[in-house]
Formats: structure tokens, sequence, C-alpha cells
């Protein structure tokens, strides 16, 4: 992922997509947006380099960068011709220079050049598709390595590759894909030139706005009317109601009057959409398939010609509703999307829960909160902070905010920090889990907590620091100064610290270590805002609480430091209990509370093993599953167990 995070750094973005899973859990690979296996999140065109989307990044992911800014794409597709124009083009010296390159799935190329100043097109000569951006607009995806997709040519899964890794960052005065750009602008002035029926018609290359004078007959001119009107309307998995009028549809499908009979489902589905719908992309892939496969069986037309007749069909659908889609936004919500997202949370497997009972109940409580917010508002996209959750649920600030974290570890919400503006939350359903244990790994499907990791010392815990101000405090690098003519350092120590004897030890080497200082100069509050992504005020809060504990200073340059410290003697100084254990107790306590109405359901079945631990597993409609929901290892835990009153405990 070192590649990746190079790009990042030049200020190109990326995002995440999620695979397209079906009930069983199982890849989808020809599913998703444009049958890429994938879903594209909302709102993909708006990403900005975040090193933080490379670390969210797992396998079975795509990992996807934007086109247009500080690189395009040159896609060559051998299968359709690519080599053939890549020889042409190179032979008469205008290919463009190449920064890096990539060996795709399907044995094409992908060719990352300097930006070229136009908007994407696919099909620019036979077998070269342009990714690219401009205007605010029209901007395209680049999957980048090491996403996995099904392979066009062989029907393997198969692996993105860099051929020639970034190594150094494209000048601004790269004019060398001039005569690229004037093939793209020369495309799109020019009529009648049907779309290479190869290309996927997903919503990868998208203009900024609808334009309603657009002429629909022209099948270059329809396909930007499309692509806008999707870039417009929410995207995703199809909610209820847009899964209803795509089965409608499929039943009109095995009519007779196979063209004159999809208007009216189509048009139905675009209005849907324009309503605030989900899905009407998803849906009409799905849709677009069972159409081209019955008019080539019936008619028996070409595939190309069938495409054609889809795409004036469903032209002419968005053309009709052209007043109602100007005035949807991509994040809007329907009211059946969010009943469903409630139902998903209430329904979902225990590894997309909180097993605390406790937790479980606040993470419900400020569900509800949000999706409130979300009705009013008519969105997924809610704009709310955490005092207004905290205010509105009657749970505590601090509550909330570990809430959030838990749900967004989830997958349930993305979070996003907007300095100077409450923070933005996106209602998502997850499409996978991740299991955390917290030893060895238990069994496959394993749903063990995290307990509260006891390495973390107090001075940095909930009461001391806190974790806010010890995320603030890892970015710190520690102030010294070499002496001249001597072997070793100068440190600033805490204030107060050679008056009392202590002696300051490197504290990053005790049992309980305190984060490694990072090399290089003292930071400032907009450095450390920009570096967490939270508002200049919350940094300049952390960094006062640090500088009262004494682990924190300023210099006269207006930079920070951390000071070097013994951990235990500021501990005994400030007042700061060991919470870790008593913490640990009281999340066993409210483990086995949290357990003993399951067992008394028979949903869950305690077993004591030999060495005194009991097993708590998961059984359904009477029998065990093999998944071991948690481990008590107390020395007190099968004591526990036999206390149970015989009707709490049937086995």
């Amino acid at each position: 992922m070192t590649t990746a995070r190079t790009l990042v750094s030049w200020g190109v973005p990326l995002f995440i997509a999620k695979p397209d899973l079906d009930k069983q859990g199982r890849w989808r690979p020809t599913g998703g947006h444009g049958s890429t296996g994938f879903w594209f999140p909302q709102c993909w065109q708006e990403s900005r380099p975040d090193q933080s989307v490379v670390d969210r990044w797992r396998p079975g992911d795509a990992l996807c960068a934007v086109t247009g800014h500080v690189l395009d794409l040159l896609d060559l597709d051998p299968r359709n011709g690519g080599d053939a124009t890549f020889a042409e083009l190179a032979r008469n010296g205008l290919w463009p220079e190449v920064y890096c390159s990539a060996a795709t799935p399907s044995g094409g190329r992908h060719d990352f050049v300097a930006p070229l100043g136009v908007r994407s097109r696919d099909g620019v000569r036979p077998g070269l598709d342009v990714k690219a951006g401009a205007g605010g607009g029209g901007h395209g995806i680049a999957f980048l390595a090491p996403t996995v997709k099904l392979s066009k040519s062989t029907g393997q899964l198969s692996q993105y590759a860099w051929v020639i890794p970034p190594r150094r960052r494209p000048e601004q005065d790269d004019d060398s894909g001039a005569a690229i750009a004037a093939l793209v602008s020369e495309g799109r002035t020019r009529a009648g030139g049907p779309r290479a029926p190869n290309c996927p018609r997903s919503a990868e290359s998208l203009p900024p706005r609808l334009d309603n004078d657009n002429d629909t007959d022209d099948d270059a001119d329809a396909d930007s009317v499309v692509a806008a009107f999707l870039a417009r309307v929410p995207g995703g998995p199809p909610c209820g109601w847009m899964r209803d009028a795509a089965n409608a549809a499929s039943k009109v499908l095995t009519g007779d009057q196979l063209h004159r009979g999809i208007m009216g489902p189509v048009l139905r589905m675009v209005r849907g959409a324009a309503s605030g719908h989900q899905g009407l992309d998803a849906a009409l892939a799905e849709l677009r398939k069972d159409f081209v496969s019955r008019a080539q069986i019936r008619g028996g037309v070409r595939e190309l010609a069938s495409v054609q007749e889809w795409d004036r069909a469903l032209a002419g659908a968005v053309a009709k509703v052209p007043h109602q889609g100007t005035g949807v936004r991509p994040t809007a919500a329907c009211d059946c999307w969010l009943e469903q997202y409630l139902r998903d949370y209430d329904q979902a497997p225990p590894h997309l829960h909180t097993l605390n009972g406790r937790q479980r109940a606040t993470d419900r409580v400020v569900i509800d909160c949000l999706l409130s917010s979300a009705r009013r508002g008519r969105s997924r996209r809610i704009q709310v902070s955490q005092r207004q959750i905290a205010e509105a649920a009657d749970v505590s600030l601090a509550n909330v905010s570990q809430s959030l974290k838990r749900l967004r570890e989830q997958g349930w919400v993305e979070r996003t920090s907007v300095a100077g503006y409450p923070d933005r939350l996106d209602l998502l359903v997850p499409q996978a889990a991740v299991t955390r244990t917290t030893e060895k790994p238990t069994a496959a499907g394993s749903s063990v907590v995290l307990v509260t990791a006891r390495g973390v010392h107090q001075v940095l815990g909930p009461a001391g620091a806190g974790p806010g101000a010890a995320a603030t405090f890892a970015r710190l690098p520690e102030w010294r100064r070499r002496v001249r003519g001597r072997s070793g350092h100068l440190v600033r120590v805490t204030p107060g610290t050679a008056a009392s004897g202590a002696r300051p030890a490197d504290p990053v080497q005790g049992p309980r270590a305190i984060p490694h200082p990072p090399t290089g100069r003292g930071k400032t509050v907009a450095q450390l805002a920009q570096e967490m992504n939270v508002p200049t005020s919350t940094v300049r809060g952390r960094l006062n609480k640090l500088h009262r504990l004494g682990l924190a200073f300023r210099d006269g340059q207006r930079r920070w430091w951390r000071y070097r410290f013994d951990p235990e003697w500021l501990a005994d100084r400030e007042g700061i209990p060991d919470t870790a254990e008593a913490r640990r107790r009281l999340h066993v306590r409210q483990r086995r509370l949290y357990y003993v109405p399951l067992i008394k359901a028979g949903s869950v079945r305690p077993v004591v093993d030999d060495d005194g631990s009991v097993r708590y597993l998961e059984r359904l409609e009477g029998e065990d599953t093999g998944s071991i929901l948690w481990i008590d290892r107390e020395p007190d835990a099968a004591r526990w167990i036999a206390s149970l009153d015989p009707d709490q405990h049937p086995s």
C-alpha cells in the first residue's frame, strides 16, 4: 500500500468501494455499479486526499482513485484494438508522458498521465478510454492495486498490479497530452457516434449538471443526459420500492410488446428515483441485461442494436422528468430505505453489534436519533454535533462519542469532521463484519469483543488525559538538543521533576509504554488539526489539557513539543488512579449479566471447560452453531455459572 500512500501525498483523492454481496455473504463479481462487482459510495466525486482511506482498506474492497486531480488515466483494452491504437499514437508522437502504469485483470493497461483538462470519455479510439475531469465535473474512476476483479478475457479473478510505480509527481506545465485532449474534444463535437459496446455504462464519467436543452435523439448527448441524471439521484443498493418496481418491469419483459412495454415501468422507476428512492443505477443495470438478452432471442437483432434501443428508451424516460431530476440529491433517503436500515440493524448478526448490554442500548438510542434527523432532512447525510445528539437522546456526551466510534467501526456510520462545523454523518449498511478477538482466534465467526487494553498507562487513560488528548500527544515530537563536544542530548522534563529527585527515564520503554515520539520539529495547531482532521479549537483544548498535566509545552515559535517525564511519578502527583483493572472487572460483570436472559431463552449455552473457563456457545433452533460468543476466563467463572437458578440455566 506504499504506492497508494504516495498518490495521496501527491494530492490524488482515493476512496473505498465495498463488494456486492449476496444474501449468503458471497461476492458477486458481475454485480454492483456498472457490473464492476463493487458499490461506489455516494458523492465519490467529492473525495479528498486522505491517508486514512488507505488504512481503512481491507481485502475484498476496491481501492479507487478519482481522476482529474493531479493524474488522468488512459485505459487501453487490447481486446478492442487498444494495442493498435497505442502503436499508432506512439508512432506519431502523440502519446503523453506516463508517470506510472498498471496492468489490469483483463490484460489491458492503465497509463497515468498529467491532467488533460477535459472530461472523461469512453471510446475515444478503438480500445482507448480516457478517465479525466475538468471544470468541477466529468471525473472518472481508476481501480488501484491490490484490487481484485473478474477478468473479462479469462473469466478468472485477477489483481491489478503496478508495472511502473509512481516515482515523481507530474509537472504543472506538462502539455504532452494535448493531442489526446484534442481527440476527446473532437469526439464530443461529433454527432451520432455510438458508445463502444464493451464500455460499461456506469457512473464513472458524469457531467456536473443536467442540461435540459440537450437533443436526446443524439446518442452521445443522450448518454450525457442519462449519466447526469444518475449522478444526481441516490445510488447504492435498491430500496424496497425500487426492487418492487424492477420486479414489475421484469414481468413486463415476458410479454409480447417488448420495446413498447418497457417504457412505462422504466419511466416509473425514473420518477421514483427523482422523488428520492435509492438504487436506480443498480436496478437498471440488471434490467438492461434482461432486456438485451430477450431482444436478441426474439428479434434476432445484434447486441449493439438492442443496447441502443435500451439507451433511447431510458433517455426518453429521463427527458420526461427534467424538472424533478434537477432537485434530487445523491444522498437523499426515502422512508422505505430508512425503515429497511433500522430492520437491518436490529436483525444484524452478533458481530455487527456491540455485545455489551448497556453499550448496545446506547447505540440503539443513537441510531434512533440519527434516523429521526435523516427523516426530517430526507437525507442519509446528517450534519449534527455530538452535543445535539446527547441532548436529543438524553445520553452523556462521552457515551455518544464512544457510541459513534463503535458504529463507525461496525460500518453503520461514516463520520467526517469538517473544521468549524458539526460532524457530517453518513448512514451506511455494512457489507461485511470484522471479527475482533482478545487473544487467539476461537473459531470461525467468533464475536468476542475487545477487552480494555491494559497496556495503556493511566496518565493517557480516561482518568488522565483521555483518548482525544492521548491521540494528540502521540503526534508530538520530544524536544531534544545535541550537546556540542559530548555524547547524548539535552531534553526538557516536566516542571518539578528534578526538584522531586525523580529521574525521568525514557517512558516509551516501560511495561505500559507511552507512544513513541515521532521525529522532526514541533507541530503547530494548524498542522495537528490537518493531520487529525479535527477543528483547531478541539486541538487547542487537547493541548491545553496536556500542558496542565505537564505532558507538553509550546516554544517561542508556537510549536508544540512533549516533555520527558516519569509516568508513575506524574500519575501519583496528579492523583490519576489506575482504572484498567476496575474497568476489566466491570466489563466481565456486564457481559455475564447480558448473557443471562439469552441463556434462559435457550439461544446461548454455557460450557464449563476443564481449566475452569466457561465458553458461551450460540444456539439456533435448539442446536449449537459452533460459534463461540465469549470465553469467560475469570477464576470464579464456573462458580458463577453454577450459582444461576436452574430456570435460568436449563442446560
